[in-house]
């Protein structure tokens, strides 16, 4: 059930990915360096995979609109919808209790979102519709994941322990409606 306090708290999240993503992070055609991906992991915790792809999405399209880094392609916001929704699938209701256990899902987390979103899919997105050989393409793609996996980890841990404890009274158990 969407109430009024879960519709606020995805905008607040939306708002702040466009920020983090289009202001805050390093953007160039080849690679993207940031924080956006902290409140997509929040709605991800909080909220679950539905959530999270909504929101992931949504955020990808306002700030394709308000700071575009050239044409609409929606492939691309397909591809954050899919990344929202697997790192929901991955961190709802999975809180360990160790610090190892934290620090191994959040690894296992962004090691996959990694991989299979931003070096495999994104690469050949950017490849084939902006016509950027992958030979070009993979060196900074891999110096991108070998920054963000650490980043992202380290995050999701701080987040697990520090904010998602205050923001779980507004996880429903009941999906999307």
């Amino acid at each position: 059930m969407i109430t009024t306090r879960k519709l606020v708290t995805s905008a607040l999240l939306i708002a702040m990915a466009v920020v983090l993503t289009r202001l805050l992070g390093i953007n160039v055609l080849t690679a993207k360096i940031g924080f956006g991906f902290v409140p997509i992991i929040v709605a991800a915790m909080t909220f679950g995979p539905a959530y999270a792809a909504i929101i992931y999405a949504i955020a990808d399209v306002i700030g394709a609109l308000l700071f575009p880094a050239g044409a609409f392609n929606p492939f691309f916001t397909l591809n954050a919808f899919l990344a929202g929704a697997v790192w929901g699938l991955i961190l709802y209701r999975k809180a360990p209790a160790s610090h190892w256990g934290t620090i191994g899902i959040a690894f296992v987390a962004a090691l996959v979102n990694n991989i299979v979103f931003s070096l495999v899919t994104n690469t050949l997105l950017i490849h084939f519709f902006y016509d950027v050989r992958l030979i070009s393409l993979i060196p900074t793609r891999l110096i991108q994941i070998a920054i963000m996996i650490p980043l992202q980890t380290i995050f999701i841990a701080i987040l697990w322990k520090n904010v998602i404890p205050y923001l779980s009274k507004w996880s429903s158990t009941r999906a999307l409606t």
